[in-house]
């Protein structure tokens, strides 16, 4: 024999069937548009000579090269603060302190009274910082400045009691800060 069901129960299914649509189920939703607006920053570009030739110095003497500068052309097309920062190139010297390098000669980066060592000077007269300090910190960066201008750096050795010929390579950066 068969249940009977009766029409009470189906009308009450029914209705809770009803009550759990989809589109009783989604929550509200808002619409959220994010807008930015991307800017060319204005950047500075800077050059330099590719090479300076110190020419010759003594075994155990110092030698400023006044006649040798080298000049740091930064130029902004706008008003952009920057600085230039350097670091001495891999296996062209290594550092003595953080503003002097001892240079290669002949193949070997000696140090002590053997060794030469490399400063730079800036136009106010105070060696620049070789050892990449400036990457991150402007205070050890040097030519800064908001403008086109060109910065004047000479060359400075303490030559060592080892004879040859010598090298080092200076690689310079700029930071917009």
């Amino acid at each position: 024999m068969r249940k009977k069901i009766s029409p009470i129960i189906i009308s009450f299914v029914l209705a809770a069937i009803s009550s759990f649509s989809p589109q009783s189920m989604a929550a509200e939703s808002g619409v959220t548009d994010f807008t930015v607006r991307i800017k060319n920053i204005s950047t500075c570009t800077f050059s330099t000579r590719q090479v300076v030739e110190l020419g010759d110095i003594t075994v155990d003497t110092k030698a400023n090269f006044d006649n040798k500068k080298l000049l740091v052309n930064v130029l902004c097309p706008d008003t952009v603060s920057s600085y230039i920062w350097a670091n001495v190139k891999p296996l062209t010297g290594y550092f003595a302190t953080a503003d002097t390098m001892w240079i290669d000669i002949d193949g070997s980066i000696l140090s002590g009274s053997y060794g030469t060592k490399f400063s730079l000077f800036d136009e106010n007269k105070n060696k620049i910082i070789l050892n990449g300090g400036g990457e991150n910190n402007a205070n050890s960066g040097f030519c800064s400045g908001t403008t086109t201008r060109t910065c004047a750096l000479t060359p400075y050795l303490e030559a060592g009691s080892e004879t040859g010929n010598g090298s080092i390579t200076m690689v310079f950066n700029i930071r917009h800060s």
